[in-house]
Protein backbone atom coordinates (compact mmCIF):
# COMPACT_ATOMS: atom_id res chain seq x y z
CA UNK A 1 0.00 0.00 0.00
CA UNK A 2 2.79 2.47 1.21
CA UNK A 3 4.42 1.48 -2.15
CA UNK A 4 1.72 2.23 -4.50
CA UNK A 5 1.35 5.99 -2.79
CA UNK A 6 5.45 6.54 -3.19
CA UNK A 7 4.82 5.20 -6.70
CA UNK A 8 2.26 7.83 -7.37
CA UNK A 9 3.99 10.55 -5.78
CA UNK A 10 6.88 10.09 -7.89
CA UNK A 11 4.71 9.83 -11.42
CA UNK A 12 3.28 13.24 -10.41
CA UNK A 13 6.63 14.54 -9.74
CA UNK A 14 8.03 13.64 -13.08
CA UNK A 15 4.51 15.60 -14.96
CA UNK A 16 6.15 18.65 -12.75
CA UNK A 17 9.96 18.11 -13.70
CA UNK A 18 8.31 17.30 -17.15
CA UNK A 19 6.45 21.17 -17.50
CA UNK A 20 8.92 22.78 -15.56
CA UNK A 21 11.54 21.57 -18.05
CA UNK A 22 9.59 23.22 -20.22
CA UNK A 23 9.06 26.41 -19.01
CA UNK A 24 12.38 27.26 -18.44
CA UNK A 25 13.30 26.44 -21.25
CA UNK A 26 10.92 28.72 -22.77
CA UNK A 27 12.18 31.61 -20.13
CA UNK A 28 15.79 31.08 -20.17
CA UNK A 29 15.62 32.09 -23.85
CA UNK A 30 14.78 35.25 -22.67
CA UNK A 31 17.99 37.97 -22.79
CA UNK A 32 17.22 39.66 -19.58
CA UNK A 33 13.57 40.94 -18.76
CA UNK A 34 10.57 40.71 -21.33
CA UNK A 35 8.95 43.68 -22.22
CA UNK A 36 7.42 46.66 -20.56
CA UNK A 37 4.75 45.39 -19.19
CA UNK A 38 7.04 43.15 -17.19
CA UNK A 39 9.47 45.66 -16.42
CA UNK A 40 7.56 48.02 -14.04
CA UNK A 41 6.78 45.01 -11.64
CA UNK A 42 10.21 43.66 -12.16
CA UNK A 43 11.34 46.97 -10.80
CA UNK A 44 8.50 47.32 -8.28
CA UNK A 45 9.83 44.14 -6.71
CA UNK A 46 13.15 45.20 -6.30
CA UNK A 47 12.14 48.70 -4.85
CA UNK A 48 10.47 46.45 -2.30
CA UNK A 49 13.08 44.25 -1.42
CA UNK A 50 15.72 47.09 -1.58
CA UNK A 51 14.42 50.54 -0.27
CA UNK A 52 10.88 48.88 1.22
CA UNK A 53 9.16 51.40 -1.07
CA UNK A 54 6.78 51.14 -4.19
CA UNK A 55 9.11 54.08 -6.47
CA UNK A 56 10.92 52.67 -9.33
CA UNK A 57 12.20 55.90 -10.40
CA UNK A 58 15.80 54.54 -8.13
CA UNK A 59 16.06 52.15 -11.21
CA UNK A 60 15.94 54.47 -14.07
CA UNK A 61 19.88 54.35 -14.72
CA UNK A 62 19.35 50.74 -15.37
CA UNK A 63 20.00 49.85 -18.74
CA UNK A 64 16.97 47.80 -19.03
CA UNK A 65 14.06 50.20 -17.44
CA UNK A 66 11.66 50.16 -20.86
CA UNK A 67 8.88 50.93 -17.90
CA UNK A 68 6.85 53.68 -20.71
CA UNK A 69 3.75 53.78 -20.64
CA UNK A 70 3.19 51.65 -17.98
CA UNK A 71 4.19 53.86 -14.73
CA UNK A 72 2.75 57.25 -14.15
CA UNK A 73 4.51 59.87 -11.44
CA UNK A 74 2.75 60.65 -8.35
CA UNK A 75 4.44 63.13 -5.98
CA UNK A 76 7.77 62.86 -7.20
CA UNK A 77 7.65 58.86 -7.25
CA UNK A 78 7.26 56.81 -10.51
CA UNK A 79 4.71 54.26 -9.76
CA UNK A 80 3.97 51.04 -11.45
CA UNK A 81 -0.03 51.08 -13.27
CA UNK A 82 -0.05 47.24 -12.18
CA UNK A 83 0.98 44.46 -11.09
CA UNK A 84 1.83 45.02 -7.08
CA UNK A 85 0.21 41.71 -6.26
CA UNK A 86 2.52 39.71 -8.63
CA UNK A 87 5.89 42.26 -7.55
CA UNK A 88 4.76 40.40 -3.64
CA UNK A 89 4.01 36.92 -4.94
CA UNK A 90 7.74 36.71 -6.79
CA UNK A 91 9.72 37.81 -3.91
CA UNK A 92 11.02 34.55 -3.08
CA UNK A 93 12.07 34.20 -6.94
CA UNK A 94 13.80 37.19 -6.48
CA UNK A 95 15.45 36.32 -3.31
CA UNK A 96 16.55 32.99 -4.80
CA UNK A 97 17.60 34.34 -8.06
CA UNK A 98 19.64 37.18 -5.91
CA UNK A 99 22.17 33.71 -4.79
CA UNK A 100 21.86 31.44 -8.27
CA UNK A 101 22.69 34.58 -10.29
CA UNK A 102 26.43 34.03 -9.26
CA UNK A 103 26.41 30.88 -10.98
CA UNK A 104 25.09 31.65 -14.30
CA UNK A 105 27.41 32.34 -17.06
CA UNK A 106 26.85 34.86 -19.82
CA UNK A 107 29.29 33.65 -22.39
CA UNK A 108 26.38 33.15 -25.28
CA UNK A 109 24.94 36.48 -25.52
CA UNK A 110 26.66 40.01 -27.10
CA UNK A 111 28.75 42.19 -24.71
CA UNK A 112 26.17 44.97 -25.52
CA UNK A 113 23.30 43.75 -24.04
CA UNK A 114 25.24 42.58 -20.58
CA UNK A 115 24.93 44.87 -17.93
CA UNK A 116 26.24 44.64 -14.01
CA UNK A 117 22.46 43.52 -13.22
CA UNK A 118 22.13 40.78 -16.20
CA UNK A 119 22.90 37.91 -14.44
CA UNK A 120 20.43 38.40 -11.67
CA UNK A 121 17.97 39.64 -14.27
CA UNK A 122 18.18 36.77 -16.15
CA UNK A 123 18.18 34.60 -13.27
CA UNK A 124 14.86 35.97 -12.48
CA UNK A 125 13.23 35.93 -15.72
CA UNK A 126 14.14 31.80 -15.90
CA UNK A 127 12.78 31.73 -12.84
CA UNK A 128 8.98 33.12 -13.30
CA UNK A 129 8.49 29.68 -14.78
CA UNK A 130 8.04 28.48 -11.35
CA UNK A 131 4.45 29.83 -10.92
CA UNK A 132 3.21 28.97 -14.06
CA UNK A 133 4.42 25.21 -14.05
CA UNK A 134 2.83 25.02 -10.77
CA UNK A 135 -0.70 26.78 -12.19
CA UNK A 136 -0.41 24.02 -14.94
CA UNK A 137 -0.05 21.29 -12.88
CA UNK A 138 -3.31 22.12 -10.85
CA UNK A 139 -5.24 22.33 -13.94
CA UNK A 140 -3.73 18.88 -15.46
CA UNK A 141 -4.50 17.18 -11.90
CA UNK A 142 -8.09 18.71 -11.86
CA UNK A 143 -8.57 18.05 -15.40
CA UNK A 144 -7.82 14.03 -14.58
CA UNK A 145 -9.51 13.66 -11.41
CA UNK A 146 -12.76 15.27 -13.53
CA UNK A 147 -12.47 12.77 -16.11
CA UNK A 148 -9.33 10.47 -15.63
CA UNK A 149 -7.20 10.90 -19.08
CA UNK A 150 -3.99 11.59 -18.08
CA UNK A 151 -2.62 11.20 -21.65
CA UNK A 152 -5.12 13.93 -22.91
CA UNK A 153 -4.49 15.88 -20.21
CA UNK A 154 -1.25 16.01 -21.42
CA UNK A 155 -1.34 17.24 -24.80
CA UNK A 156 -4.09 20.08 -23.74
CA UNK A 157 -1.92 21.68 -21.22
CA UNK A 158 1.00 21.02 -23.90
CA UNK A 159 -0.65 22.87 -26.54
Amino acid sequence: MIRNEIYQHIRHFWVYIFFGGIFLILFSTAAGLFNSIDTPQFFTTQAIIHYQSLDISKFSSNPHYFVKPDVYNYHNQTLNLRGYLFSIIVLPIHLIASIISTYISTAGFPPQIITPEFKFELAVTALYCVYPTIGLYYIWKTLTNIHGRKLLNSVLIIF
